[in-house]
């Protein structure tokens, strides 16, 4: 972890609180877009599973429904476990 210092003595109350909500903002902004960049690669979006098996993202939520497949919420978005997916009896092998 990086650190960073910064000269208090000569600083005004306002530039304080300035300097630190931008560095918090900054420090947020890197989070989120590591996050979104860096997905887990164990789970997959309905449009990958959809893909994988040259289906409807509708039949995808149609096979969750029906129990076929799990589903998970992660961060507000709805994904599957890849390993689930692929191995999953009930779901037609890919290709076929």
């Amino acid at each position: 972890m990086e650190t960073k210092s910064i000269q208090i003595e000569s600083t005004t109350l306002d530039e304080l609180v300035e300097k630190i909500t931008t560095e918090v903002t900054q420090k947020l902004d890197d989070e989120k877009k590591r996050r979104e960049t860096n997905q887990d690669p164990r789970y997959i979006s309905p449009l990958e599973v959809a893909t994988i098996f040259d289906v409807s993202v509708t039949t995808v939520y149609n096979w969750e429904l029906k129990g076929i497949i799990k589903g998970f919420r992660i961060g507000g978005r709805k994904r599957y476990l890849k390993e689930e997916i692929l191995n999953s009896p009930q779901v037609a092998t890919p290709g076929e």
